[in-house]
């Protein structure tokens, strides 16, 4: 392929918001739309600093409306796959996609939890998972799921579970666990139940070595 273009930060994160919200958020599925400045900043890093989205093969798992999948498109990831259980989020990802003129981009309905791929199918795996707040556990199944499809995997998690998930991918195979930047979501006000007009989570973006069910690639 061709040497990839420089594309700014800031460029980035425009054509991110151009990707919509949820119509109809679930509780269930902890649906929130994952900040513009997030998902660039994440693909940013692990393209500038880690060579892993241009021409490589990316999985957007739980993509939601497909910020982060949408996103490694546009950066020159050479097919970039979303895994959705929500059949309208996936519908407003695909028409995104059509929007801004990506080819590169591929569409799978299916559960996070159960991928329906080999292990080490991708180069990358991006995910901004539940923090099972609603369905304890959730943001491990999720983990699993990366570390099982993916070589290298970014995720997203409230820092104050850190330590656990550390551990937890350890398990899974996955090695040289690094914490890449710290941030913090501000969630608005979505649900009945919450309190507050805006709710704020510090969380952590992680990088993950999970070569271990790739081989040699």
């Amino acid at each position: 392929m061709t040497t990839p273009r420089v594309i700014r930060l800031k460029e980035l994160e425009r054509v991110i918001q151009l990707v919509p919200f949820f119509r109809n958020p679930s509780v269930r599925l902890e649906q929130y739309a994952t900040p513009s400045t997030l998902a660039a900043r994440l693909l940013w890093l692990a393209e500038t600093v880690y060579s892993d989205i241009y021409s490589r093969s990316v999985l957007d798992l739980g993509a939601g409306t497909g910020r982060l999948g949408i996103g490694a498109a546009y950066m020159g990831a050479h097919l970039s796959v979303l895994v959705e259980i929500d059949v309208e989020a996936l519908s407003l990802a695909r028409e995104a996609a059509r929007r801004l003129g990506l080819s590169n981009v591929g569409f799978v309905l299916a559960d996070a939890r159960l991928p329906p791929f080999r292990p080490g199918s991708f180069d990358t795996v991006v995910e901004n998972p539940p923090f099972g707040v609603h369905r304890r556990g959730a943001d491990i199944e999720f983990l699993r799921s990366a570390a099982l499809v993916g070589c290298t995997v970014y995720t997203i998690h409230k820092k104050t579970t850190l330590r656990y998930v550390v551990n937890r991918a350890r398990e899974y195979g996955c090695s040289d666990i690094e914490v890449i930047y710290e941030d913090r979501i501000c969630i608005p006000h979505l649900f009945q139940f919450h309190k507050k007009r805006v709710h704020c989570v510090d969380i952590v973006v992680l990088r993950l070595d999970c070569r271990g069910v790739c081989g040699e690639r």
